[in-house]
């Protein structure tokens, strides 16, 4: 070191200097990079969380809606019906793209059948209260009931098995013991 120029050494120590900041800012950039990857997967899921938890309100809603009208006969009361069918397409519209896993997209179509199958028993039962038959509207309810509850059911067991870490053991034999036929 002792024949190297004085140039020699300033050249070698900034060269070197340069080096560690150049490999710092590349480990930099590359951590940076990551933590944005790593962000946007965070914001992905709590999105969809947040989705599906306004698509289990939207359900609930829609019973609710569907239940007071046969209970009290008032018109005003179905339009929360309708209000949760909307929110239920609206939320599951924006959800679909958001489910990545394979897992995932099975329930979620699961979930899509078990929202469509009652629909229509649900609207025969509506026209036919408003069409002034009430005992055959009140049959047809409780025959649906069970079923209207195992969606609700199954739409919970979603949200646990996505988003709250629920055994995949237990939420399987759960769901496969809901008959949805």
């Amino acid at each position: 070191m002792n024949k190297l120029t004085v140039r020699m050494k300033l050249f070698i120590g900034f060269g070197t200097l340069l080096f560690v900041l150049i490999l710092s800012g590349l480990t930099g950039f590359r951590a940076i990079v990551k933590l944005d990857g790593a962000a946007d997967e965070v914001a992905r899921k709590v999105t969809e969380k947040d989705l599906s938890m306004l698509l289990m309100e939207s359900v609930f809603k829609e019973s609710s809606g569907t239940r007071g009208f046969l209970v009290s006969g008032q018109e005003k009361v179905l339009e929360r019906d309708r209000d949760g069918q909307r929110e239920f397409r609206d939320k599951a519209k924006q959800l679909v793209p958001l489910v990545q896993s394979e897992q995932g997209k099975k329930l979620y179509a699961e979930i899509q059948r078990a929202q469509d199958e009652p629909r229509a028993v649900l609207d025969e039962e509506i026209r036919l209260h408003q069409s002034g038959k009430v005992k055959e509207a009140e049959i047809l309810a409780r025959t649906r009931e069970e079923k209207h509850a195992m969606r609700e059911i199954l739409i919970i067991f979603f949200l646990l098995k996505r988003f709250f870490g629920g055994s995949s053991r237990l939420l399987h034999r759960c769901r496969a013991s809901i008959p949805l036929g």
